[in-house]
């Protein structure tokens, strides 16, 4: 790794330490008029850490809540809840901001936070109930998910001068970076791409749009089209993890970190040696898909294990290790098997891990690609990689 790159990690672990170290807060103030309730509740779930915030009841219509910094800085899917679970009915009930541009309504009960004060303001024009939908303990804070209803209590949202771009730019597009939607429409990837940059050029100190290119870099067919959105934002949220995550993904070096070898029970680093391939394969015990390629990958290892280095990856949490050790030894698995006994999310971001399977190709001069295994095509550059080297 290059001296520059690592004084930036520095830094940048520096600058989020001393955030949640701070007893200084983000505000968020949202005026609802004709709200029938009294209460507001914030909802985090950003990586299911699930922190409910009480909002504090100005007048009629108006909250105020405090984020702590520890909370704020990498909220990513906030909601507002008017009765986060009712036991005696079985519901829960949350707060939808509806706008529309031309014929087409748009929808969403997620919002967020951009700068150290923000603003939302809505007029309740009624609610829509959704019957036996599955209420997940996220919400009921009970032991499993359980059959209810979902009651979404429905907002124009209200653009005054101080309203948070945040909930402006969700609304617009809330799948941002996805390249999908739920509307069933048949855009391309190259419309998807150039609404994603027009979004860019649009909204350009976006911490929303930031965020989900850095969710999702793995959607994208190439590092130039990411390019193209991400030089039309600003620094404004430079010392963030997800202007970290993209600048680690554009500039192609594999970053090396210690984690636990699931066998010795030694601290070694995820690739040993450069000198050959290395297949680098994200995986869970409890993950299907993860279980269903053990086959391919096998017959790839059987026929490249002199030329690439495997090494297993799991994302379990440390209660569930004991499963993936047996796993392992389920199906015969003879390569390396690695874990972090500590903070999961962090080598998720590391290594840009939106779901699983993820599987990276490194090469010896540290460039990586983001593989499928499962993609014939995918599995075709390993071979060629190996005749190239």
């Amino acid at each position: 790794m290059n001296f520059s790159k690592l004084v930036t990690i520095i830094f940048c672990f520096l600058i989020f330490k001393s955030y949640s170290q701070s007893s200084s807060t983000y505000k968020l103030t949202v005026t609802l008029e004709n709200a029938p309730f009294k209460s507001l509740t914030l909802h985090d779930y950003t990586n299911d850490k699930n922190v409910f915030i009480t909002g504090k009841h100005i007048d009629n219509f108006t909250w105020e809540f405090d984020i702590p910094d520890s909370i704020a800085i990498n909220s990513e899917f906030l909601s507002l809840l008017s009765n986060p679970y009712d036991a005696f009915h079985k519901s829960s009930t949350s707060i939808r901001f509806i706008d529309s541009i031309g014929s087409k309504q748009l929808k969403t009960v997620t919002i967020g936070i951009e700068d150290r004060e923000n603003y939302i303001y809505g007029k309740y024009i009624g609610e829509t109930i959704f019957e036996n939908e599955k209420l997940s303990p996220d919400i009921t804070k009970l032991d499993s998910v359980i059959t209810g209803d979902l009651i979404l209590q429905d907002f124009i949202l209200l653009r005054k001068e101080n309203t948070s771009m945040d909930i402006e730019v969700r609304l617009k597009e809330p799948y941002f970076a996805w390249f999908m939607s739920f509307e069933g429409n048949n855009k391309s990837y190259t419309d998807y791409l150039n609404s994603y940059i027009d979004l860019s050029k649009s909204y350009p100190t976006s911490r929303y749009i930031l965020m989900n290119l850095a969710n999702n870099l793995t959607n994208f067919k190439s590092r130039e089209d990411i390019k193209l959105i991400y030089d039309n934002l600003s620094d404004k949220h430079r010392y963030t993890k997800w202007y970290l995550m993209i600048n680690n993904y554009l500039d192609n070096e594999f970053i090396n970190t210690k984690m636990k070898n699931l066998k010795s029970g030694n601290y070694e680093n995820v690739i040993e040696s450069f000198e050959k391939l290395n297949l680098i394969i994200f995986t869970a015990s409890w993950c299907a898909p993860c279980i269903e390629e053990i086959p391919l990958l096998k017959n790839i290892h059987e026929d490249m294990k002199e030329s690439v280095n495997f090494t297993y990856l799991t994302i379990d949490k440390k209660s569930d290790i004991i499963n993936f050790q047996q796993l392992v030894q389920k199906y015969k698995i003879t390569w390396r098997s690695l874990f972090s006994e500590k903070d999961i999310t962090s080598i998720k971001n590391l290594y840009f891990v939106s779901s699983i399977p993820h599987v990276l190709l490194v090469y010896p001069d540290k460039k990586f690609d983001v593989i499928d295994i499962r993609s014939v095509e995918d599995r075709e550059k390993i071979y060629k990689a190996v005749l190239k080297n």
